[in-house]
């Protein structure tokens, strides 16, 4: 299985995908893609560090302040790291709340 397949199976399987998405978790659109996509933060299924990636083009940012100014983006090898959509408390703990859209 190549990286961006794993990584959409771990998307779908992520039992608060329906809650994050119902409850819009996103912190703005993606300036790589030029709003086709949107910015979530993520999580890295070994070292639980918080990230920023673009839903679409899965462009990546290590700090919500870096995506939004798109500086010192980078795409990861998935077939080495895993990650998975961050729960509200993950998000609360990295202390990014504040950058989450608002409904």
């Amino acid at each position: 299985m190549d990286g961006l397949s794993f990584i959409w199976k771990l998307w779908d399987a992520d039992s608060h995908l329906g809650e994050i998405m119902s409850k819009n978790k996103y912190i703005g659109e993606c300036p790589v893609c030029n709003g086709c996509g949107m910015l979530e933060v993520v999580i890295d299924v070994d070292s639980l560090d918080c990230s920023i990636m673009c839903d679409e083009c899965l462009a990546e940012w290590k700090t919500p302040d870096e995506a939004l100014k798109n500086i010192n983006g980078f795409r990861s090898d998935f077939t080495v790291k895993k990650v998975r959509i961050a729960t509200i408390e993950e998000i609360r703990n990295a202390k990014w709340e504040k950058y989450i859209i608002k409904d």
